[in-house]
């Protein structure tokens, strides 16, 4: 197999790095709303909440950019990727269904929403 040389591509690191910012910015701020507040004070966490709303758009484009031009086929791209994503999902559905079928689990979490 020959030795393949990925180049780095700098200013989507940088792109990824204001994504992150903007998510957590979104997360953070999220019990904010923006613009409910009349005083300027309380008004800021809701103005940075809808600005850190940029930063999931800006990682799914990202992930487009970045899977231009590679040389696989889709189920190659889905064979690969299907291990790493099994064991997350799995564990997401067990959690959902532990959390469905405790009633503690249920109330902990309706006070949130």
């Amino acid at each position: 197999m020959a030795n393949i040389v990925k180049k780095r591509i700098f200013y989507m690191d940088e792109l990824r790095a204001l994504a992150i910012l903007g998510v957590i910015l979104m997360h953070t701020t999220s019990t904010y709303r923006p613009f409910i507040y009349n005083n300027l004070k309380l008004g800021i966490p809701g103005i940075l909440n809808a600005l850190g709303c940029i930063g999931i758009p800006i990682f799914f484009m990202l992930s487009g950019a970045l899977l231009l031009n590679r040389n696989y086929t889709i189920s190659e791209f889905f064979k690969k990727r299907y291990t790493r994503i099994l064991g997350t999902f799995k564990n997401l559905c067990d959690f959902n269904f532990y959390k469905l079928h405790n009633p503690k689990i249920i109330h902990r979490f309706m006070i949130y929403f």
